[in-house]
């Protein structure tokens, strides 16, 4: 799973790190590879997880198209179905995450945006994943119903107990 190119922007995104990265799925021009791991197993208390990264695919055209001239972005609905289906076959993971950096929109409605975690969800097999984790909207969502945020997710002193 560890296919690693010598596309600089790629090599950028690994070196110096000391912990696991989850990059997105990027896909080196020619030849046709896959830029950085498509993600890592980890076993934790007997429970084989794997946990796989994916963004959207209007980073083609909002980042800097100098660091994207050999590298291809496709749609991460289409590349998860993939690499959900390689990892069944081969690593057979006990649960299999996702972190992304797509964006939230309530019930899949995101204008102008490309889709984001909720038509991803919606387009894959039931229980395909155990979780999506992401980012990119910048809200936090709690949701007391599917697909419909409600209140506000805070952090630090607003969660400790009295």
């Amino acid at each position: 799973m560890n296919l690693i190119t010598r596309s600089p922007y790629c090599a950028s995104r690994k070196s110096g790190r000391s912990f696991p990265f989850f990059p997105p799925i990027f896909i080196k021009k020619v030849p046709a590879s896959v830029c950085l791991s498509r993600g890592a197993i980890f076993t934790r208390q007997d429970i084989k997880i794997a946990v796989i990264g994916l963004t959207t695919d209007d980073t083609a055209k909002i980042g800097n198209p100098e660091y994207f001239t050999d590298i291809e972005f496709r749609k991460p609905a289409e590349e998860a179905k993939v690499v959900i289906q390689e990892l069944n076959m081969n690593e057979k993971p006990d649960v299999i995450i996702a972190t992304t950096h797509m964006g939230h929109y309530d019930n899949g409605d995101h204008g102008s945006n490309a889709p984001g975690d909720v038509e991803m969800a919606r387009s894959l097999p039931a229980g395909s994943l155990a979780m999506i984790v992401g980012g990119h909207s910048q809200d936090p969502v709690c949701m007391a119903s599917e697909n419909k945020k409600t209140g506000e997710l805070r952090t630090g002193n607003a969660l400790r107990a009295g």
